[in-house]
């Protein structure tokens, strides 16, 4: 053999099965040469594994998925086909990506989630271990998602919001920027939360509700489909858990009326009337129609007070 093809042979490039002895890569496999990868990986065809990525053992990658620099995925993770993961994410252990999810820089994926087909996360988000997000969903930047949370189908949560552990997001949901959602709230399908939102634990809503910017929602509050809650209003019950609010649109400053129980017995509070907080239905319609015309909205307000007063006082009575 001449020299010049001995010196050839010396500097042929290490292949890939050579490299990685312990794992089975497919063809036109792109992978930098400072990656690290496990016993027992699959990397499928066509994968773009880019500089300072770790693989841990176990690992099943798709064909077509590309992973870019400094990316870490621990063991037993599954990422199916056409997946793109941009720099700087890491992804703990058992998680599952299928088909089309594409994940933005130094994102944060704890251990068992399942993010379905079709899911768009932006950069900076967390989700937390056991999380399941249903396909099409889009989670902004630097969201926060709880673990053990549900997020339906095509769902839409918002940059910057904070989802509480066991959450329900429903199908088709809309979560503005910056909500603040609480542990065990149950989201109906179509429900639209406007950004700002606090709602807090254990609330739970009906379907196609609409929640508007910067309201606030107490413990345990149930809200029923189709209710629309205007914005900057507060919903919700007092230390003593006799309080409730219903949110009338266009009225007054607040947008807000407290029904509660008082000592000695049921009394309405009217916190949407400004200077009528605190006055009974009868206090509030007398003093009114001093001032206005009948067909003024305070009057509407007081009409639903009625229904209202006689909703809880069935309840009372029932009780």
């Amino acid at each position: 053999m001449k020299r010049s093809e001995m010196a050839t042979r010396k500097q042929a490039p290490e292949s890939l099965g050579e490299k990685f002895p312990d794992a089975a890569i497919g063809s036109g496999v792109r992978i930098s040469s400072d990656v690290l990868i496990g016993s027992g990986v699959v990397i499928e065809s066509d994968v773009l594994i880019g500089s300072g990525v770790v693989i841990e053992s176990d690992v099943l990658i798709g064909s077509g998925v590309v992973i870019e620099s400094d990316v870490v995925i621990r063991s037993g993770v599954v990422i199916e086909s056409d997946v793109v993961i941009r720099s700087g994410v890491v992804i703990e252990s058992d998680v599952v990506i299928r088909r089309h999810v594409v994940i933005g820089r130094h994102v944060e994926i704890e251990s068992g989630a399942v993010i379905e087909r079709g899911v768009k996360i932006r950069s900076g988000v967390r989700i937390g271990s056991g999380v399941r997000i249903g396909r099409g969903g889009q989670i902004g930047s630097g969201a926060v998602i709880g673990s053990d949370v549900r997020i339906g189908s095509c769902a839409v949560i918002g940059s910057g919001a904070v989802i509480g552990s066991g959450a329900v997001i429903e199908r088709g949901g809309q979560i503005g920027s910056d909500v603040r959602i609480g542990s065990d709230v149950r989201i109906g399908s179509d429900v639209v939360i406007g950004s700002g939102v606090v709602i807090r634990s254990g609330v739970v809503t009906g379907s196609c509700a609409v929640i508007e910017r910067g309201a606030v929602i107490g413990s345990d509050v149930k809200i029923r489909s189709d209710v629309v809650i205007g914005s900057c209003a507060v919903i919700g019950r007092n230390r003593k858990g006799v309080t409730h609010a219903l949110v009338i649109n266009g009225i007054g400053t607040t947008r807000r009326m407290t029904a509660h129980t008082s000592d000695d017995g049921l009394v309405i509070v009217i916190g949407c009337l400004n200077d009528y907080r605190g006055a009974t239905i009868e206090q509030a319609r007398k003093t009114i129609a001093e001032k206005y015309s009948a067909d003024h909205a305070y009057f509407v307000a007081l009409e639903l007070a009625q229904r209202w007063y006689d909703q809880l006082k069935k309840e009372q009575e029932a009780a």
